[in-house]
């Protein structure tokens, strides 16, 4: 997987390649561990060339949900492949998750 952010002062843009699985996990939560503080307003996560993802990296994307839940931020999830979409909509986090096209 590769993973490419972007960061302003509030908020934090992620661009998503290949597979969100229990080997890729680690290191989205590695990269994201110092950067996802109270400053950081929103969270962008685009999946455009994502074409995979596991329970772990859906544990992982709840869990960024809900820190921003918790400090009043937003967590938006685009460009969703239909794969990844089917996922989340089996899984009931499609009604949970923000989602853009």
């Amino acid at each position: 997987m590769e993973i490419d952010i972007s960061q302003t002062e509030n908020s934090i843009n992620i661009n998503l390649t290949g597979r969100l699985d229990t080997l890729t996990t680690p290191q989205l939560t590695e990269a994201l561990s110092d950067l996802v503080t109270e400053k950081i307003t929103t969270i962008t996560l685009d999946l455009k060339n994502m074409d995979y993802v596991s329970s772990a990296g859906l544990r992982l994307l709840l869990q960024l949900h809900k820190k921003m839940e918790a400090n009043k931020g937003a967590f938006i999830i685009k460009n969703v492949q239909n794969e990844v979409k089917d996922i989340f909509n089996i899984t009931g986090l499609g009604t949970i998750l923000k989602i853009e096209n």
